[in-house]
Order: C-alpha cells, then structure tokens, then sequence
C-alpha cells in the first residue's frame, strides 16, 4: 500500500490522542469495521474513498484490501466556527 500524507497542523496533546484512540479499539468499533469490509469487500487495484475516516483504521484495512495496484483517501472534515 502506497501512503501519501498531508500535513493539517492538527495537534493533539498525548491525553487527547490517547482518548481518541481508545474510542475507535473498543470491540464494537472493531467489529463495526470487520462488518464495512465484508460489506464493500474490496478487491485489489480498487480505489476508495473513506469520509469521515477519523484516525484511520478502516482506511488501513481497506488499503491492505485493494493492495499496490489500489488505492485510498481517507478525508476528516472540520468545520470552524464564524468569527474565528
């Protein structure tokens, strides 16, 4: 899998990165993602498009699906408040 990344200037303190990871590796979470990918059942040479991927671990999962000749784009949107 090819790995293409762009810098956000996102920053997380430890405590923050450390929460956010441990909501996306509870068991549910796990499983809801076993369940997407039985769902698209990616293919190797596809290419997809995971919005909403959060810190990645479906994104990850299917790029090991669709392999070197596929590829993934994981977007996070955020929005900021008017007036800052």
């Amino acid at each position: 899998m090819r790995s293409i990344t762009i810098n956000t200037n996102l920053q997380y303190d430890k405590d923050s990165s450390d929460r956010l990871v441990a909501m996306y590796i509870t068991p549910e979470l796990f499983e809801q993602r076993k369940e997407i990918l039985q769902a698209l059942s990616p293919r190797p040479g596809e290419h997809v498009l995971d919005v909403g991927s959060g810190p990645g671990f479906l994104a990850c999962a299917i790029g090991e699906a669709v392999g070197l000749s596929g590829w993934v784009c994981g977007v996070v949107g955020f929005t900021q408040k008017s007036g800052e």
